[in-house]
């Protein structure tokens, strides 16, 4: 398993088709999920949020994680 942001992630396979990126933006955390259009969980990612930075910077940082994990799905 590979590391990305506070918690980590799962991924698994490559992606050579269309995906959908799921975020859910929380008090405490974000968590990701990309899927395929059958509804197959291709990846996952959760990273803290900090309170203390603000909307905007939680924001840039929950964006930055999703574009880094369809990335990182996406090379399989």
């Amino acid at each position: 398993m590979k590391v990305l942001g506070e918690l980590g992630q799962s991924i698994r396979g490559k992606v050579e088709e269309p995906v959908i990126l799921g975020i859910d933006f929380g008090g405490s955390k974000i968590a990701f999920a990309v899927a395929d259009l059958a509804g197959a969980r291709l990846g996952s990612s959760v990273v803290l949020t900090d309170p203390e930075r603000g909307a905007r910077w939680n924001l840039a940082h929950g964006i930055s994680t999703g574009q880094a994990l369809l990335e990182a799905v996406a090379r399989g």
